[in-house]
């Protein structure tokens, strides 16, 4: 069996353009239309939902779909329309908080902070790894502009409104300092080689970031083998460009590999492949066309299709691909009963999706029901339960968290 279907660990994109009615200033990246932190809409197939107004209702003015874990236009925008596939979930729904600091996003990767409306970064987790648990959510001092968070159990990095990255917490080259590897920082230090980024995916020693341009830039520490998508690149604090991809609209990255979502529909990746073997450079997963969206969890990884069906493939023992079965994929299998999904988030055993209308969906096996008011954006961490499992942003601006598929233990978090 492949290692990639055994093997273990890790875990940005785009605030989708419900969020707009929070009063919220998003970037624009390439294309025919303006984007958001989560990259480029296009056509129907990925990258965040073009958004063009700065608040009180923004004008959706592209079809694409949304980062990993983001929203398509299609399927949240109050004024969206359909992608190119003609498939549309319908509107999502849009926070009721009128608070600038009600939550909007959760961070990937560990789900330990949440983005505000105000661009404000709050977190229940602190110290400079951000592992030592809060009693109450606090802000991040000196951030108030963030448009997305992803992190690690080593760091947390921030997309600010203009493009720069900032991160904190343990250095092994994706903080792109210099330093001895393993320093730390306990405050956000912005990266200085990195700028013009529209999403942002981290995973435990590397960082990847997707241009407005449709390319892809990677930095940081390979685990088991090149994790950056440069033949003969392994370790760099400077980012190096993916070598054949100058089309993606998202990109998503875990512990042992890397997968992009291109205009097309087709999904990419490289590292240790979730569906077998090994790639230095991105190859085609087979069995995926027109999706909208990507996930990487630990071990195996998700696409979400135009239609609201949700494909996943990899390692499956607890039941992570949803098919009601738990035996590895080394091809896409269909998430059983999931037909609405406006978001998807691959998690380290389990997975969860948003549907239309906000409930929330997770499965080790098949899809349940979390009993948790409407949700507009969730992440499942990619490091066990220890931080919380699965984290959602709430239309009441608050956070539920839970550490199981079931939903059993859901704690509210008030910022």
């Amino acid at each position: 069996m492949p290692r990639s279907i055994v093997a273990s660990f890790l875990y940005v994109f785009a605030l989708p353009a419900a969020l707009a009615a929070c009063g919220f200033v998003e970037i624009a990246p390439h294309g025919t239309s303006g984007g958001t932190g989560g990259g480029p809409a296009a056509t129907g197939t990925g990258g965040g939902p073009a958004v063009t107004g700065t608040g009180g209702g923004a004008d959706v003015t592209g079809t694409g779909g949304g980062a990993a874990g983001g929203e398509d236009a299609s399927s949240t925008g109050s004024t969206g329309s359909t992608g190119s596939t003609g498939a549309s979930t319908g509107p999502g729904p849009a926070p009721s908080c009128s608070a600038a600091d009600c939550a909007v996003r959760i961070a990937e990767g560990p789900p330990k902070c949440a983005v505000s409306a105000s661009g404000k970064v709050f977190c229940w987790w602190g110290g400079a790894l951000l592992n030592e648990r809060l009693a109450a959510a606090g802000p991040v001092e000196g951030l108030d502009d963030v448009v997305a968070a992803s992190g690690s159990s080593l760091h947390m990095c921030f997309l600010h409104a203009d493009g720069r990255v900032s991160c904190q917490g343990a250095n092994f080259g994706q903080l792109g300092l210099a330093g001895p590897p393993g320093e730390s920082s306990a405050v956000p230090v912005v990266l200085p080689a990195v700028e013009g980024v529209v999403q942002l995916a981290s995973a435990e020693h590397h960082i990847c970031g997707l241009l407005g341009s449709g390319k892809v830039i990677c930095w940081g520490r390979s685990a088991r083998m090149p994790l950056l998508g440069v033949e003969g690149v392994a370790n760099t604090t400077v980012p190096v460009t993916v070598t054949g991809l100058d089309d993606a609209v998202q990109v998503a990255v875990s512990f042992e590999h890397t997968c992009a979502l291109r205009a097309t529909g087709e999904v990419v990746c490289w590292g240790v492949l979730t569906t077998g073997g090994a790639a230095v450079t991105p190859v085609r997963v087979e069995g995926v066309e027109g999706a909208v969206e990507i996930t990487a969890g630990w071990n195996h990884d998700c696409a979400r299709l135009a239609s609201g069906k949700v494909l996943c493939w990899g390692y499956n023992e607890q039941g992570a691909l949803g098919d009601g079965t738990r035996e590895p994929r080394s091809e896409p299998v269909e998430v059983l009963g999931l037909d609405d999904a406006i978001q998807v988030s691959a998690g380290s055993q389990w997975s969860c999706a948003v549907r239309q209308g906000g409930k929330v969906v997770c499965w080790g096996t098949t899809p349940q029901e979390i009993g948790i008011p409407e949700a507009v954006h969730l992440s499942v961490g990619t490091v066990g339960v220890i931080y919380d499992g699965a984290c959602a942003a709430l239309a009441s601006g608050e956070i539920a968290c839970w550490s199981t598929p079931a939903g059993h233990d859901v704690v509210t978090i008030g910022l």
